[in-house]
């Protein structure tokens, strides 16, 4: 599983390298295909989280600006990719904890793309693709989650991954109007996501505890202010 995942970090940056010519493309493609499918279980489970997250990889090293940060985003989603297969091949002991950490790092990553593409194209083109994506992987989460505790019917995951995706929209909206970089941007509508998705999980998992929520709120609020003191604010 490890080798799988390294491997389709490295056609990612072979793809990259060659401006992701159709040949690398079609190459890409058919190496998660490949990568998805062996052992072939589970394929329509977790398949709405794996497309999101091989798209939001191809888009976010599309958008790297030197060799440093395009081998970080292959660190990252290499490190996703293996988490994802430890989930749909019940690699994992503890898969709701390490499925949550999945879809956070693919929610991320979508807002590093959403962030560094801040003048490429109207924002309600932009702003609807990560409506959908996040829907989706959110939605898959929690239909996944609430199937496995019972109690929570497929409406309430539903409405629960659309409230999420269009609470972190709207964070990504106003926080792209503060005058940060891109990076700082995504950090803090993760934070702030953090704190909708911790209560929401907390429900979904029969673990949402007041205190729990204060605490996430307060370390999420002095992360925010450290981040925006650390920030460069010219325009």
């Amino acid at each position: 599983m490890p080798l799988k995942a390294a491997g389709l970090g490295a056609v990612l940056l072979i793809a990259h390298l060659g401006g992701f010519a159709w040949p690398l493309v079609f190459l890409y493609v058919a190496a998660l295909a490949v990568a998805y499918n062996t052992p072939l279980m589970h394929t329509t489970k977790y398949l709405a989280s794996f497309v999101v997250l091989s798209v939001a990889s191809a888009l976010l090293i599309s958008r790297a600006p030197d060799a440093r940060t395009a081998v970080l985003t292959v660190f990252l989603a290499t490190v996703l990719w293996y988490i994802h297969a430890g989930i749909k091949n019940f690699f994992f002991i503890y898969r709701e904890r390490w499925h949550y950490a999945c879809v956070v790092g693919i929610s991320y990553e979508l807002l590093l793309v959403f962030f560094s593409s801040n003048h490429a194209g109207p924002f309600w083109i932009k702003a609807a693709f990560m409506f959908a994506a996040l829907a989706s992987v959110w939605h898959e989460y929690m239909r996944i989650q609430t199937e496995a505790e019972g109690g929570l019917s497929a409406r309430y995951a539903r409405v629960g991954g659309t409230v999420l995706a269009l609470i972190l929209v709207e964070a990504a909206w106003a926080i792209q109007l503060l005058p940060v970089a891109a990076l700082q941007g995504a950090n803090i509508s993760m934070l702030v996501f953090l704190v909708a998705s911790g209560a929401v999980r907390g429900r979904v998992t029969g673990g949402l505890v007041r205190w729990k929520i204060l605490a996430l709120i307060s370390i999420c609020t002095f992360l925010i202010i450290f981040t925006l003191l650390a920030s460069s604010w010219a325009v």
